[in-house]
């Protein structure tokens, strides 16, 4: 059951052909060859033709970017080998120097080997952000935990601070 659809296509296709003359054949013939013709090069070729002059013109482009990427690349590994000039062993006395000229005046300062705590009652908050700014700019300090409270007056926390020396 399921050849007669097919072998009612066939028969028609027969009949179709076979009403043509052998000019109108020819002629059919000669149009389904260009037709397929153009559809794979149209299909096939005219893209695969298209995309290679793009990647002939965009190749040398990436190229380029490719060399600067892995120049820069190479500027910041040479970067970060580099040492960077040592600073001052910064000791008790020298902190509290700087938080003295900073305005800030520690309730309790402890200072182990790359860590320093300090703990403050009701100090300028502004004064304390600048403070840290300058110690992690100049010193290489940076912040490890940070507990902030907001006093009543504007402007004005208690605060304390692990520090740790980033080198």
């Amino acid at each position: 059951m399921a050849n007669q659809p097919i072998k009612m296509i066939q028969q028609r296709w027969n009949s179709f052909w076979q009403d043509r003359t052998v000019r109108e054949q020819r002629l059919l013939l000669v149009v389904a060859w260009l037709i397929f013709i153009g559809s794979v090069f149209f299909g096939v070729i005219d893209p695969a033709i298209s995309g290679r002059q793009y990647w002939q013109h965009m190749l040398p482009v990436l190229r380029t970017e490719h060399a600067e990427m892995q120049q820069l690349a190479n500027q910041l590994n040479h970067l970060q080998t580099e040492q960077r000039p040592n600073t001052p062993a910064l000791d008790r006395t020298t902190i509290e120097r700087s938080l003295t000229s900073a305005g800030l005046t520690p309730r309790s300062l402890q200072l182990s080997d790359r860590q320093l705590q300090v703990a403050w009652a009701t100090i300028s908050f502004s004064a304390l952000i600048q403070w840290l700014q300058t110690m992690q700019r100049e010193h290489a300090w940076s912040v490890l935990e940070a507990h902030i409270s907001a006093s009543d007056s504007i402007d004005r926390v208690d605060a304390k601070l692990t520090m740790q020396l980033r080198r």
